[in-house]
């Protein structure tokens, strides 16, 4: 039995509920309930194993019958050790499946045909308890016994175990924050009131005794499950952060690694449309069957909390991330991101609040609370917080408290009730005296008026649909309504009450998505909501009342223009008149860590071409990424475009497109290539640069650039050849300086592309736009190994400094080499997290059989 150690992404799935949010009480005094929930999957990288058994049928004439595999496995004091294919068995130590079969049907009661070799791979991925606590990890044997017969007559093989290290693996605790109370439009006033932003937080604790690597939270957006009533309930989500930096406004959180004894913190700014309360806020956790189940996963436990406030624990060697004070059954406690919890004295009603200064400009309060051993919080009712704020807050023996820790909050419990203030104050330590002053708070000037939230709006071909849409002011202007970018046939009417009226008889043929943009505005200053209008098809299936394609809908770049002689970069698309968009880049959207960030402000559609212009320092920028959405829209992946730069250097150059286009040499490829390259009349060898094409036949064709800066064949003609997806090319430079090439197009890499493999040597370039994984992708050709390099798949390519690098796909070389990719420049199998970047290429040498890689 060979077994070859590998990394698997184990994916558990973990449904998070916000049960029972309940608005303000309607007249009819019926409390409104509805259910939100935001599914979110959690990756997370994680040691699995491979075992493999190869059993030759050396009877030409003769089957293998009832061929029965028992996969045993032994600690290193060779005791049994308890392994099971049931997800359910928390007893057992390792999870094992069959993973594929060749020439066998089944690994119990199987039959081998005459003269036949199978081969049967099991998945082995290891329970929390096999790691043991040790730092050099744990030893077991894998062993098997093999059962068969022949003409009748059972037999019986003992297979000699091979060992497997478990390392010590990460154990992980989630830990979700939500505050009880959120602020927004409450249906029981006439006014509507703006949304308060609120914070959901994420903790992500390591109790194990490994890392937790590639730890990544994927959410879809929050998704209303049940509303009976039918409540006009929207969320909006205005920011991200993990572990302290900015990321992409999403609920999708990139943490990497979280160390042994280590927290991953991440945090969303939201708002809801309606005021009301968390009455119940519950996380149900499932894990994937085919890899393990409750049995294997690294998630320990998820616990929910009331969020308090996002404090800071500032004690000497803590980290400057804010941490999460929640609340509970039993009291208070800080979650801290530097992995430590600490309960919270509670010291409310047991302190004074005394004013000691008063007057027109800043007043002088002394807070006193009992001296405390740790972390304390309190509140005290204060009648001025409407007019001012904290300034500072500066205790007893000098420490000036952080401005997370002292603050003014407002609660109420419908919008006919006045807004309460409190002023709250949180230590880390000590307690006693404290001086707090308070500031006047700036006059507000004109306040923005507020739409009431819309949502999406479905309707079936041939149907009508109507609503009203209402807003109000702050500042009690009334507010005049228009709506921009309506359907052919749709009408909507400014009441002249703060309220305006959509109607719309639909027609056959108007089957799509019609986003409409509604606005308020006090002539100054606007709100608006652009509202997706669905018009559906009869018996259309419908999920919690909304088509799937009415998420999915969304603006598209046509192109972007950068050249490498100019310091811009330009998005450029088709626009509906009246909508607004807004035009998102990042330096690498899809690493760790990264964020969006918004080019320039909202653009109105005019129903012509727009564009977007990023200004100068572009031509300093490797890879760029752009994102267009409609305004207040979260950026995401779908629809990416790059502008990625590649150096060519005096020489010869191995490349692939690295962003995908026509890939004609006489269209945007070509010109690509063109633009800062060198051209020559007078034919191949005249000193124009070149191309050189590897043809399947393995002979080269050979593209010369004219004094024109087209690509000429060998002739003199002009070239109309296409580069196939996915192959590379090399560009011989004949002058003696570098050339920096920019391409523009889509991103690609969504598994939609392929490229065939033939035997012998392929020069293939994998990558358009973002970076690939190398031994996930090159996996996709199921490579053949061997001990030798005459029998193994290779895989050569070109170093920076122009020196080669050569792979090979190893079997039969021992438990720590088999089924890896080898590097013979190193001497080392390849790492799991190496990538084949935008643009690069290389050599395949193909042993086997013609197949494909799919990227």
């Amino acid at each position: 039995m060979n077994k070859k150690t590998c990394l698997q992404h184990v994916v558990g799935g973990i449904g998070v509920c916000l049960i029972a949010f309940a608005p303000s009480v309607f007249a009819s005094a019926v409390c409104a309930m509805v259910k939100i929930e935001i599914q979110q999957t959690l990756t997370l990288e994680r040691q699995a194993f491979d075992a493999t058994m190869k059993i030759h049928n050396g009877f030409t004439e003769l089957p293998l019958e009832a061929v029965d595999i028992e996969v045993l496995f032994t600690d290193a004091d060779e005791n049994s050790i308890p392994a099971t294919t049931n997800p359910n068995d928390t007893n057992a130590l390792f999870f094992i499946r069959v993973d594929s079969l060749s020439n066998i049907d089944a690994a119990t009661n199987g039959t081998i045909a005459a003269g036949q070799s199978a081969e049967i791979h099991w998945l082995i991925i290891p329970a929390l308890g096999a790691s043991g606590t040790n730092t050099a990890g744990q030893l077991y044997y894998v062993g098997a016994t093999l059962n068969y017969r022949l003409q009748g007559q059972d037999l019986t093989v003992d297979v000699t175990p091979d060992w497997i290290t478990v390392q010590p693996m990460p154990r992980l605790t989630l830990d979700y924050f939500l505050p009880a109370q959120v602020y927004g439009d409450d249906p029981f006033t006439t006014t509507i009131e703006p949304p308060v932003p609120y914070s959901l937080g994420l903790r992500i604790l390591n109790t194990g005794h490994g890392p937790a690597t590639a730890v990544k939270m994927e959410s879809a957006q929050p998704e209303i499950v049940q509303n009976d009533l039918g409540l006009l309930l929207g969320y909006t989500i205005l920011g991200t952060e993990v572990n302290g930096a900015g990321a992409a406004r999403t609920l999708t959180a990139d943490f990497g690694a979280i160390g042994a004894g280590e927290a991953g913190l991440a945090r969303w700014t939201m708002e809801t449309t309606l005021m009301g309360e968390f009455t119940e806020f519950a996380a149900d956790i499932s894990h994937s069957d085919a890899l393990g189940g409750r049995l294997t996963s690294l998630i320990q436990e998820v616990q929910t909390h009331t969020l308090v406030r996002d404090v800071w624990v500032d004690l000497p060697g803590r980290d400057a991330i804010l941490d999460l004070l929640g609340k509970d059954d039993t009291g208070l406690t800080v979650y801290e991101s530097d992995a430590i919890d600490s309960a919270v004295t509670n010291w409310t009603g047991q302190g004074s609040l005394t004013r000691v200064q008063g007057g027109a400009g800043d007043h002088l309060y002394d807070a006193v609370v009992p001296l405390n051993a740790g972390p304390f919080y309190a509140e005290w009712s204060y009648t001025n917080g409407a007019t001012r704020d904290v300034r500072t807050v500066v205790r007893a023996d000098g420490k000036v408290l952080k401005a997370a820790n002292a603050w003014i909050e407002q609660r109420r419990e419908r919008g006919t009730d006045p807004w309460e203030y409190y002023f709250c104050l949180f230590d880390t330590d000590q307690g006693g005296a404290y001086q707090v002053t308070f500031q006047p708070r700036t006059v507000q000037p004109n306040q923005m008026p507020v739409l009431h939230f819309i949502g999406r709006q479905v309707v079936g071909e041939g149907e009508a649909l109507g609503f009203i849409v209402q807003a109000s002011d702050p500042d009690g202007t009334l507010p005049v309504l228009s709506a921009l970018a309506l359907p052919a046939g749709a009408t909507f009417t400014n009441l002249g009450t703060g309220e305006g009226e959509f109607t719309w008889a639909t027609q056959a043929g108007d089957y799509g998505v019609h986003p409409v943009r509604f606005i308020a505005s006090d002539g100054e200053i606007e709100d608006w909501e652009i509202v997706r209008i669905y018009v559906g098809r009869p018996g259309e299936p419908l999920t919690n009342g909304l088509p799937e394609s009415l998420a999915d809908w969304a603006p598209e770049i046509m192109d972007v223009w950068a050249s490498s002689m100019e310091s811009e970069a330009t998005v450029l698309w088709n626009s509906i008149d009246g909508l607004l968009y807004e035009v998102y880049a990042a330096d690498n959207p899809f690493a760790a860590l990264s964020a969006w960030t918004r080019v320039g402000h909202p653009l109105a559609g005019n129903g012509e071409l727009l564009d977007m212009t990023e200004g100068t320092g572009m031509e300093d920028i490797d890879r760029r990424y752009y994102r267009l959405v409609l305004a207040g829209d979260p950026p995401d992946e779908r629809n990416t475009w790059a502008l990625v730069r590649k150096e060519v250097m005096p020489g010869y150059t191995l490349m692939a497109p690295p962003v995908r286009s026509d890939r004609r040499f006489d269209g945007e490829m070509g010109a690509a290539l063109a633009e800062m390259l060198q051209g020559a009349n007078g034919g191949i060898g005249s000193g124009g640069d070149e191309i050189y094409l590897l043809q399947p036949n393995a002979s080269w064709v050979i593209l010369y650039l004219n004094a024109a800066g087209k690509w000429c064949e060998a002739n003199g003609t002009a070239s109309s050849r296409a580069l196939p997806p996915g192959q590379g090319f090399w560009v011989a430079r004949h002058a003696g300086t570098s050339a920096r090439l920019t391409f523009a197009g889509p991103v690609g890499n969504d598994g939609s592309q392929s490229v065939a493999l033939q035997p012998g040597f392929n020069l293939i370039g994998l990558s358009e736009g973002r970076d690939l994984p190398l031994t996930a992708t090159l996996a996709t050709a199921n490579p053949q190994g061997g001990a030798w390099a005459e029998e193994a798949d290779q895989v050569v390519m070109p170093n920076s400094d122009g020196s080669w690098r050569r792979l090979m796909f190893v079997i039969n070389w021992g438990p720590a080499y088999d089924g890896h990719w080898f590097d013979f420049s190193t001497w080392q199998i390849v790492p799991t997290n190496e990538v084949i970047p935008p643009g690069a290429a290389f050599y395949y040498l193909r042993r086997g059989a013609a197949t494909e890689v799919e990227f």
